[in-house]
């Protein structure tokens, strides 16, 4: 008899454990699909906002998102990708979201042309946006915080910018494309690039098939062997408030080349001097 009642506890503390790692288990589960709840809704809200020109709001939403994104050592997004659309927040913030008017940007049907209504009696504004031209160049767009601008109106002026740990400079009216690395792979060295469209319509972004780079420590022009992810000949179409990381090819540079420079040649302001080249 002691027996058998030894053997219904047993199997009674057996279920006990199951149970309790059981219940655990769909805590850990209930908490982690909150959390993945939260991020997203949190992630469409701050985009939302931020469509609206909500900068303050949107970044207040994409810092909750940030609180709600790990769980357990377990992300429900990747990091960088909340981090990127509070640099774009905080960069629509700062500059007071003033889209570029260069050549670079087309702009789509539904905002091709912006009107103003009438003020005080009939005064009437019409800004007309971006105008189109050749698929040889880009769209603008930005995608890290320069830190140091310069305010002035002569288009060969530059500035200083950060970018991806990397810092060189750039013409100060591009607030829109970024060098994210130099570095060779290989027969090749790649310099991978980064647009943000920080405009509330699509733009077309492309590359002049030109777009060399320079080896300053040889002072050697190499021309570019092949693109990735964006083309010389056809447009490339980007949503409001997303980011394009693209790539570029050229013949490997002197493995002590330590810094390069990438021109677009012509108007184009996608033009980045003194670039770290990683080791």
């Amino acid at each position: 008899m002691k027996k058998f009642f030894a053997i219904v506890a047993l199997a009674a503390a057996m279920f006990t454990v199951n149970s309790s790692v059981a219940n655990a288990q769909n805590w850990d589960d209930f908490n982690y699909r909150l959390k993945v709840t939260h991020t997203k809704d949190y992630i469409q809200k701050g985009d939302d906002e931020f469509r609206m020109g909500q900068y303050e709001k949107a970044m207040d939403s994409y810092k909750r998102a940030r609180e709600y994104n790990e769980y357990k050592g377990h992300t429900v997004v990747p990091a960088q990708e909340i981090e990127r659309k509070m640099d774009r927040c905080a960069e629509a913030i700062r500059f007071g979201y003033r889209p570029s008017s260069s050549r670079r940007e087309e702009v789509s049907d539904a905002g091709a042309i912006v009107a103003g209504v009438a003020i005080l009696g009939g005064i009437i504004a019409n800004a007309v946006s971006s105008k189109k031209e050749a698929p040889a160049q880009a769209a603008p767009a930005q995608a890290a915080k320069p830190t140091q601008a310069v305010q002035t109106s002569n288009s060969n002026a530059l500035c200083e910018v950060a970018c991806n740990g990397l810092v060189y400079t750039t013409k100060a009216d591009n607030k829109a494309c970024r060098v994210r690395s130099i570095k060779n792979e290989g027969d090749f060295t790649v310099v991978e690039m980064q647009y943000f469209n920080l405009n509330n319509h699509s733009t077309d972004v492309w590359i002049n098939a030109d777009t060399y780079l320079k080896d300053r420590n040889a002072n050697r022009i190499y021309s570019p062997c092949k693109f990735e992810a964006i083309y010389s000949d056809k447009k490339l179409n980007v949503m409001p408030g997303d980011s394009h990381i693209f790539r570029i090819y050229y013949d490997r540079i002197s493995d002590e080349c330590s810094q390069a420079d990438v021109i677009e040649p012509g108007s184009s302001n996608w033009k980045f001097y003194n670039v770290p080249v990683s080791k």
